[in-house]
């Protein structure tokens, strides 16, 4: 790796007052003491501009909540009012991001930001959410930016109670024009819905600058959903379908008695991901998919966990951040509790389990081929836990090929492309002060993002004792929660 010092620009940033930072060399010869609010000074800057560039040694300097100077500690003298934080060795990315969750609740709100999860994507909105959203943004509430979608929207009937349920393009035309008008960012379409309910929503969120996501449904070929102009993919729905060679029947569904069968011929040694999998047509469909600026998000961490035995659960139950999972939740993890999953034996889910490294094939081949794409997780699915899963996601992603670098790219600055936002999930002059602290390389190891010694939100510090005091309080509160299991929670996945 090759570690250098970025070169620095002369720069202007007004926030009440005028600072003009230069650098060390600059030709105005400047030396005027640099103002702000907080420096972190003697850390390694990972900016993401670049995979083998590290600013090492460094002072970032923050005024606003924005970053208003990079330059190697000790080239610039700091005005005496700034907040200094010595981190010598210490190592800063940008805060990350989780592209897929269903937020449960404020109370969630302190585990993403003591996780170094600073934007989450929010799959499933209502008016509390939208209320949080505002709180956050105006900084009378901690925690990450929201980006939410309105309520599900999918077909009639839909597959979660309280969902749109839409069976008309007229009705689908209604639905987007409501939750644009709502002040929701993007709209959630469900697996159930028909083909003509899905094109009109693809029109209609076109026509009014609103985008939507979801999952491809039963009914949409993945290659026309690309085509249609949605915005991601998640899960990677509908790409085994479409990739299954002749005469591979693997049903419509997730977790259909075809697919569990072909999975229990793959785990026998019957047959070979090659034999149920077409790599060629994986690689057009990648192709489309980057072709068409369409974003994919695999969520690998839960579709893992929703195969888990019955023995594998229990031993997830054991795990250390069950704690901060509220008692109903804890109760509906269970797979004899969860009416999706009750129904199948440990012999199914072992059959399923067959069809995990084909994922992870598919997504190192939309990586090779330059498709976007973006972490999440899917909290708060089955032992998915907010904030801590999107570490475990980012180690998935790189089991499937991708290098440390490009994982980290899935949870910063691949975000800041996808919401259109340049500065968005990097280190540089004019972003968002969003930083997470670490004290070793991801880099070299993306696990070293669980190394968390502080978190710097909107501009304001926060200690690694702040963020154990913070998680303290959830713990708290979730061991208060009534322990009964819901029926059927919303959210779906």
């Amino acid at each position: 790796m090759v570690i250098r010092f970025n070169s620095l620009r002369v720069l202007v940033v007004v926030a009440g007052l005028m600072f003009v930072c230069a650098c060390a060399r600059s030709p105005t010869g400047n030396s005027a003491p640099i103002d702000g609010d907080l420096a972190i000074t003697g850390v390694n800057v990972i900016s993401m501009a670049s995979p083998d560039e590290i600013a090492a040694d460094s002072t970032v300097v923050i005024a606003g909540g924005r970053v208003v100077a990079i330059f190697p500690s000790g080239e610039r003298e700091l005005a005496a009012s700034v907040e200094k934080i010595e981190l010598n060795g210490a190592f800063v990315i940008p805060g990350l991001a989780d592209m897929h969750i269903h937020l449960g609740g404020p109370d969630e709100l302190p585990l993403y930001i003591a996780n170094g999860v600073t934007l989450v994507r929010n799959m499933w909105g209502d008016e509390e959410t939208l209320a949080m959203r505002s709180a956050i943004a105006d900084g009378s509430l901690l925690g990450p930016r929201i980006v939410t979608a309105g309520t599900l929207v999918d077909g009639k009937p839909g597959a979660w109670p309280g969902s749109e349920e839409v069976d008309t393009p007229e009705r689908a035309r209604e639905v987007v024009l409501k939750q644009k008008s709502a002040g929701y960012d993007f709209v959630k379409v469900y697996s159930l819905m028909p083909v003509d309910v899905f094109n009109e929503i693809a029109v209609v969120s076109a026509e009014v600058g609103i985008p939507f996501a979801g999952h491809v449904p039963l009914e949409v070929e993945v290659a026309d959903a690309i085509r249609s102009g949605i915005d991601s993919v998640e899960h990677l729905y509908g790409f085994e379908r479409a990739t299954a060679v002749n005469g591979i029947d693997l049903g419509m569904s997730s977790m259909s008695p075809e697919k569990i069968s072909i999975g229990a011929r793959m785990n026998a040694g019957e047959l070979a991901a090659g034999d149920v999998f077409s790599d060629t047509r994986l690689k057009e469909l990648a192709i489309l998919s980057r072709d068409s600026n369409t974003w994919n998000v695999p969520t690998l961490i839960v579709l893992k966990n929703f195969a888990l035995t019955r023995d594998q659960a229990d031993d997830n139950f054991a795990r250390e951040e069950m704690k901060y999972v509220p008692a109903p939740m804890r109760a509906f993890w269970n797979p004899d509790s969860d009416f999706r999953r009750a129904h199948f034996s440990d012999t199914d889910f072992e059959a399923l389990q067959a069809y995990f490294d084909p994922m992870l094939d598919r997504v190192r081949v939309l990586n090779d081929a330059g498709a976007g794409l973006l972490a999440g997780t899917d909290s708060s699915n089955p032992f998915v836990f907010p904030g801590f899963s999107l570490h475990e996601e980012l180690e998935l992603l790189v089991d499937a090929g991708l290098t440390p670098f490009e994982a980290l790219q899935t949870a910063t600055s691949n975000v800041g492309k996808f919401l259109g936002e340049p500065q968005l999930g990097r280190i540089e002059v004019g972003a968002n002060a969003n930083l997470v602290v670490l004290s070793d390389n991801p880099l070299d190891d993306i696990r070293h993002t669980r190394d968390i010694t502080g978190v710097i939100r909107n501009g304001e510090w926060l200690a690694a004792d702040r963020l154990a005091e913070m998680l303290e309080g959830a713990e708290a509160k979730f061991a208060a929660s009534p322990a009964q299991a819901p029926e059927a929670p919303e959210g779906g996945n």
